[in-house]
């Protein structure tokens, strides 16, 4: 018997194969993928059968944890041309990693635990630090908590109000602390903050009403800005109009809900890797800030001595954000807007070489490997949950989208370097997130995803969105409006609207406030 998310308010992660190293179990789709399913638990232990010994492949069994390391030496997924995405601003890369974090479970000790729930409901900002002997009221009445930065005095830059509110120990008190690990992202989640705090201020709404108007804007966001310019234009189309593939929409169940975001999780929405540059025209102070800096200056560092680059308790001030250089505002520098990185199966190589990492579920993989190297981590990710390949997820999708292809990477024109073996198991088995890169690089040069990749994303989004009955999608006639005199026109609000709205796009060039 299906069970319908929409008579709950949340739809709580429950028992998630992701986080309960379940495994991908496709039984509960509207498709009949269970044929896919079982081809795809044989094909990631042994190789198809290769006929004709001639050709110079053998015929044994592929090691798939051989072939997976293989296929992520720094040679075969760092990026081979330097190529900008000039369609997508680098501000949506983070926008994207906001959206994860605010559906996406972290597990917390169990004296700071986190409530999260499927729904695109920011609880990522309002989520309760709870029986945390450290942390302050996150709310005072009306307004979200703002930290102070710490100021720089050989550069006469004193204290601005543009960091994340912190504990002693340089811990962000915020409702996930996965948005301070990168400090693009946490100055998009002070921007959220004060988007809040606005709101309960200057427009005089109660804590209730902000945080309504706020989560409405983000989803409009979510659904009419990032996945509008990230998916396929006829797989929004459709999507716009309800129209699902995979699931059986309005009759849901919670476990099809969940396989679909395992191949979200674990697959799909990790896209986003691909797009991330290695610097980062940040600032006046830091027109090349390197994708290191940007972690050693946060609180969420895995080493203390690294937080916020060792001697601050508080952001300094020159590391507050420009966001002209982040999201195209129309009248800004168009030439110093940095640019996201295009999708395709290449990888900046500070993710293939990272400093630090949490460990990996897996005690048999190696841990050299899977500390060091993110592109690994990925498709070990993919292994245990047991995805299928892509091949056989875009067989099973044909029938019913006829744009989805099936293709078949070639490791020659690839670049790669792999034994004959391995370029045989790749072209015909290849691991889904690997296989989602490398069709978008193939049908829309990675200026967008490809079409199997648009329908796991987009039919993930949207799902979410129907089934929270407190999303936009279901308040009649709701438009962004940002509370101006004249309404906007809900079609062209854009992230740099909901910036704008904040009114620091450059802080270090306003008045400062001490």
């Amino acid at each position: 018997m299906n069970k319908t998310p929409t008579q709950n308010n949340q739809l709580q992660h429950g028992n998630n194969p992701m986080l309960a190293n379940g495994k991908f179990d496709a039984r509960f789709f509207k498709l009949d993928l269970t044929k896919t399913v079982k081809k795809s638990a044989e094909m990631v232990i042994v190789n198809q059968e290769i006929e004709g010994v001639n050709r110079g492949f053998t015929n044994e069994v592929v090691d798939q944890d051989e072939f997976l390391k293989a296929l992520c030496t720094f040679e075969n997924m760092s990026e081979q041309v330097d190529e900008d995405n000039e369609t997508i601003p680098a501000g949506y890369t983070y926008f994207g990693q906001f959206i994860d974090h605010d559906i996406s479970f972290i597990s917390e000790p169990k004296e700071k635990q986190l409530t999260h729930t499927l729904n695109l409901d920011l609880d990522s900002i309002y989520g309760q630090v709870l029986s945390n002997k450290d942390a302050t009221q996150l709310i005072d009445i009306l307004t979200l908590q703002i930290g102070s930065t710490t100021p720089i005095d050989k550069l006469h830059l004193p204290t601005f109000r543009n960091d994340l509110p912190r504990d002693e120990h340089k811990q962000a008190l915020i409702g996930d602390t996965r948005n301070d690990e990168n400090l693009i992202i946490a100055q998009m989640h002070l921007a959220f903050l004060k988007f809040h705090n606005k709101l309960a201020t200057e427009h005089h709404m109660t804590f209730a009403q902000a945080r309504q108007q706020l989560t409405w804007h983000y989803q409009w966001l979510v659904w009419n800005d990032f996945a509008k310019r990230l998916l396929q234009d006829t797989v929004f189309e459709q999507l716009n109009e309800n129209k699902f593939i995979l699931l059986n929409y309005p009759t849901v169940s919670l476990e099809g809900l969940h396989m679909l975001y395992t191949l979200f999780a674990g697959a799909a929405f990790r896209f986003g890797h691909s797009i991330i540059r290695d610097t980062y025209h940040y600032n006046k102070h830091f027109p090349d800030a390197s994708l290191q800096q940007l972690f050693d200056f946060t609180g969420h560092h895995h080493e203390e001595e690294k937080r916020l680059a060792g001697r601050f308790n508080q952001l300094p001030s020159n590391w507050i954000i420009n966001w002209n250089n982040f999201f195209d505002f129309g009248n800004n520098d168009a030439t110093a807007i940095n640019h996201s990185k295009k999708i395709n199966p290449f990888i900046t190589r500070n993710l293939l070489e990272l400093s630090s990492a949490p460990p990996f579920p897996s005690p048999d993989f190696d841990d050299a490997q899977r500390i060091a190297n993110l592109p690994l981590r990925n498709l070990k990710r993919g292994e245990l949950l047991g995805l299928p390949t892509g091949q056989l997820l875009a067989e099973a999708f044909q029938p019913y989208a006829p744009h989805v292809q099936v293709l078949h990477p070639d490791a020659s024109a690839l670049n790669l370097r792999l034994s004959p073996d391995f370029q045989q198991h790749l072209a015909s088995n290849t691991p889904l997130w690997y296989y989602l890169l490398y069709e978008a690089h193939i049908e829309s040069e990675g200026k967008k995803l490809g079409h199997l990749g648009s329908w796991l994303v987009g039919e993930t989004l949207r799902v979410l969105l129907l089934l929270d009955p407190n999303s936009f999608v279901h308040q009649a006639d709701w438009q962004p409006t940002l509370f101006g005199d004249t309404p906007m026109v809900g079609t062209q609000f854009t992230f740099a609207d909901f910036l704008q709205f904040v009114d620091e796009l450059n802080p270090l060039e306003d008045e400062a406030v001490s």
